[in-house]
């Protein structure tokens, strides 16, 4: 014997069902596909569908209702958030472009750096060798 239906399984069910018609599929694929969503067969799934558009249309209809707008509020909260990260990635690319531009700068700065500074050593260098004919490595 199956256990009873809680709220919650009729509240899938009917969602399911409605977003499976929707799409277009056919009756025993929107059955299959709800069970596998709710944990039930889907000759259950089936029965179940059959009783709550007999004895409860109104409910019925409230409960899609209910779902279509928590639905909605879920997609409106996802929206937000993918809202948010794209707001994130946009500054982070910004500021990656500046610490490249920076990069760049700093690069510059230090070939200059670098190439006054074997400048000034050669030139300590020369006046070495005039005084004292010495010789530092590698020059």
């Amino acid at each position: 014997m199956s256990r009873s239906w809680s709220e919650e399984e009729d509240r899938k069910l009917i969602h399911w069902v409605t977003l499976c018609q929707k799409v277009g599929l056919a009756k025993k694929q929107v059955f299959e596909k709800t069970s596998e969503k709710i944990g039930k067969t889907p000759s259950a799934c089936y029965e179940r569908w059959k009783q709550i558009q007999s004895t409860h249309q109104e409910t019925s209809w409230i409960s899609t209702k209910k779902f279509q707008n928590q639905w909605e509020r879920e997609q409106n909260q996802l929206t937000e958030r993918i809202d948010q990260l794209e707001k994130v990635i946009e500054s982070q690319q910004k500021q990656y472009e500046t610490l490249l531009k920076e990069n760049r700068k700093l690069k510059g700065d230090m070939k200059f750096f670098e190439t006054l500074l074997l400048e000034e050593y050669k030139l300590l260098l020369e006046l070495l060798g005039k005084r004292n004919h010495a010789r530092i490595h590698g020059f």
